[in-house]
Order: C-alpha cells, then sequence, then structure tokens
C-alpha cells in the first residue's frame, strides 16, 4: 500500500511537472517575449538496456528529463563539471566543482535539467536497492548530453 501511494505521488508530481513545463512557453514576458523551452526525455528501464537514448543531442537551454521506468530506484551523476544551468531543476543537486548528481529517483520517477553551456557531458546511472545502496558494478549504465 506504501509503495502504490508513493507511486500515486510520483506520478502526480510528473504531471504537475509537465503542466508547468507547458504552459511556460505560453507566458508573456515584457511586449514581445516569449520564453522558449523544449524538452528531451531519457528513459531508463533496467541495466540491460540502460538509458534511451544513451546520447541525446540538445540545444542551449533545453531540458532533458530523465524518467525512471526501470524496477528499482536509481542515482544519476555527471562525470563532469556542467557549468551553468538554469531553471527547471528537478531531483538535482550540484557541488562546488559543478557535479550535478540526482538524488534518488524511485521508480516511475523523473529528474531534470535545463542546460546551457555547449559542451559533451557523460554521465552514469546506478541502480540502488530500496536501502539507497549501488546493487553492483553490473548496475551501472552510461549516458551522454551533447549541448549545441
Amino acid at each position: 500500500m506504501f509503495i502504490e501511494k508513493e507511486r500515486k505521488n510520483s506520478l502526480i508530481i510528473f504531471f504537475i511537472f509537465f503542466i508547468i513545463i507547458y504552459t511556460i512557453p505560453n507566458t508573456v514576458f515584457g511586449e514581445d517575449m516569449i520564453l522558449d523551452t523544449n524538452l528531451h526525455q531519457v528513459v531508463i528501464k533496467d541495466s540491460e538496456q540502460g538509458p534511451c537514448p544513451d546520447l541525446i543531442e540538445v540545444g542551449k537551454g533545453d531540458t532533458v528529463i530523465w524518467y525512471n521506468q526501470g524496477p528499482s530506484p536509481l542515482r544519476i551523476r555527471f562525470l563532469s563539471a556542467l557549468g551553468i544551468i538554469c531553471a527547471p531543476i528537478i531531483n538535482f543537486n550540484g557541488d562546488i566543482d559543478g557535479i550535478f548528481i540526482s538524488d534518488e529517483i524511485p521508480q516511475g520517477g523523473i529528474a531534470s535539467l535545463c542546460l546551457i553551456d555547449e559542451g559533451v557531458f557523460d554521465y552514469e546511472v546506478v541502480r540502488l536497492n530500496n536501502e539507497g545502496q549501488k546493487l553492483g558494478h553490473l548496475n551501472i549504465m552510461q549516458g551522454k548530453v551533447i549541448v549545441e
């Protein structure tokens, strides 16, 4: 019952996030200035498939959303500094060096980042057990975001 409630809460948060994101481009700032937001989704199913797509090309100011469709919680960690990022940031935290690591993303949960700096950014996805501990080296998947 607790899992069902947590999954329901994750889905509600997911839908609220998308409602907010889809209303932003239609919000007018000043005279003719409209904020343009492009969304890109990465789905993570299980450790055998890894992130899908594992290589994603985005533009400056685009938002990448990682969706955990797999059987267990996971954590995403960028292997190099991202530089400047923009809102919305969901379930990610950066350290003083600019390395971003997600919070634990439960099954059905999401994390997102809006990227500004150009570059090639590698990341790893680590599957966790229900206590938040890494499941082993076989459960580490790789991905890459290219910002142009």
